[in-house]
């Protein structure tokens, strides 16, 4: 841990990991969970659902998880839930061009109940539903989108992460992965026209 309690393993988990630079990601879902020193404890091949095994319950627990995919789409009800059952230090996504990170600012989570509840209220509020709509049906939207509703998910995701991590004390970070087209692409329109939320 660095002096702020942040997990840095010296970029440790990126050599495990699947290959996530170059825009692509080599072998679609893997989760692995590491100490919050850097160990690598578990590794998960397959999953599009994080499932942990009951025997890895305990060693798990107030560590780090970690899971690679393609799409650069924040964190579900699942991976909140998760989170707070195993009391992790840390989750993290890693996809083709970002990485999200979440973690409690305070030692623990807040229930998995209360934050499947708040996750679903902020899913359904009518307002970012409103915005939703009015962001589908612009042109600017329809024209930068190479997919629309996977876009969409996008905006909603991180706007859910954003509003509960307000609310619950939790810390959510989006960095870009390096060597993403996020961080190469010369064209603003390849980043932020589909990425950048409206909210």
């Amino acid at each position: 841990m660095d002096v702020e309690g942040e997990f840095r393993a010296p970029e440790r988990h990126r050599g495990t990991g699947p290959d996530v630079t170059g825009g692509r990601c080599i072998d679609g879902s893997r989760a692995q969970v590491f100490s919050t020193t850097g160990e690598l404890l578990r590794d998960y091949s397959g999953f599009f659902e994080i499932e942990i095994p009951e025997d890895d319950w305990p060693a798990i627990a107030g560590q780090v998880l970690v899971h690679y995919h393609e799409n650069d789409i924040a964190f579900s009800k699942g991976d909140f839930i998760t989170a707070s059952l195993f009391n992790l230090a840390e989750i993290r996504i890693i996809s083709r061009e970002l990485e999200f990170s979440l973690k409690p600012r305070k030692k623990s989570w807040p229930a998995p109940r209360t934050l499947a509840r708040k996750y679903d209220k902020y899913w359904n509020n009518p307002s970012l539903l409103e915005t939703i709509e009015r962001v589908m049906t612009s042109p600017e939207f329809l024209e930068s989108s190479w997919d629309p509703e996977r876009d969409i998910l996008k905006i909603r995701t991180r706007y859910i992460c954003n509003q509960l991590a307000k609310e619950c004390g939790l810390a959510f970070h989006i960095t870009p992965v390096e060597g993403s087209c996020t961080r190469q692409s010369p064209d603003p329109r390849v980043r932020h026209a589909p990425l950048q939320s409206p909210l």
